[in-house]
């Protein structure tokens, strides 16, 4: 009896993942006019006069070119780039990458400890549940304005 439930519940989940692939492929294959798609953006609350904070996002291609990020902007703070994380003699430093690659069909995650937006002179406190605005223009001179929740800084 056990196994056939468990059976009826990996049937359940292969179906939904499967609608899921459907879904993303549909999206994917509709925006040929703006190939790149931003899923998930998100940064952690601030505390009164911080003057930076890190945005996470995924960024999917799904055109059939690669793309560069030429720049980024929020009505938040007064700049914003794209760093990444490296290790130099044991020491750990952030790196700003200009005109960052995202390659055609490709998908890069922007998270902790990895590649990700700084945003530098804060000009409002960042609460819980809000959302702001960033803007990314590319090298094809398209902008996305993408949503950004911010997520209580308890929960890093």
């Amino acid at each position: 009896m056990l196994m056939q439930k468990q059976l009826k519940n990996f049937k359940f989940l292969l179906l939904l993942i499967c609608l899921i692939f459907y879904n993303n492929h549909t999206l994917f294959s509709q925006t040929k006019e703006k190939p790149l798609v931003f899923h998930g953006g998100y940064t952690f609350s601030s505390f009164k006069g911080q003057k930076s904070a890190a945005i996470y996002i995924t960024i999917i291609n799904s055109g059939e070119k690669d793309v560069k990020i030429n720049s980024i902007s929020t009505d938040v703070a007064k700049k914003a780039e794209i760093h990444e994380i490296i290790s130099e003699k044991d020491i750990i430093k952030m790196k700003k990458i200009d005109n960052f690659l995202v390659k055609k069909s490709d998908t890069v995650f922007f998270q902790p400890g990895g590649t990700h937006i700084m945003v530098f002179g804060l000009e409002k406190e960042l609460i819980d549940k809000e959302t702001f605005k960033i803007n990314i223009l590319t090298n094809d001179s398209k902008t996305y304005s993408i949503d950004i929740l911010i997520i209580d800084k308890k929960l890093r």
